[in-house]
């Protein structure tokens, strides 16, 4: 996956691409909660990774600008006690590629908290 440059306001955000994936995250107090129930085949789950309380969800997200048209994210809504959040949002080339990005959200871990 390459770096895609991206332009933070109020949080740390950052960005990948690769040929079936494409991945952002935001972290801050305003990340993405990931509400799109009503987007077609949604899928919600809700789990704990590395001691915190995330959700995941899946749908499917044709023409929204996005490289793919397969979404999955995962929201983690309390990162630090202050109010801050994460979310990763994975676009992806086909749904097969959600196995291998819950993996990856599987993997987040936070440090030094």
């Amino acid at each position: 996956m390459k770096v895609v440059p991206v332009q933070a306001v109020d949080s740390v955000v950052g960005a990948y691409r690769g040929e079936s994936i494409a991945l952002s995250f935001d972290y801050g107090r305003y990340s993405d909660p990931l509400d799109y129930a009503k987007r077609p085949n949604y899928s919600a789950l809700v789990e704990r990774i590395n001691g915190r309380a995330a959700r995941i969800v899946s749908f499917d997200n044709p023409d929204s600008g996005h490289p793919f048209d397969y979404a999955i994210g995962v929201h983690f809504p309390d990162v630090d006690g202050a109010g801050n959040r994460l979310t990763v949002f994975v676009t992806c080339k086909t749904q097969a590629d959600y196995q291998i990005v819950r993996t990856i959200f599987r993997t987040i871990e936070f440090i030094g908290s």
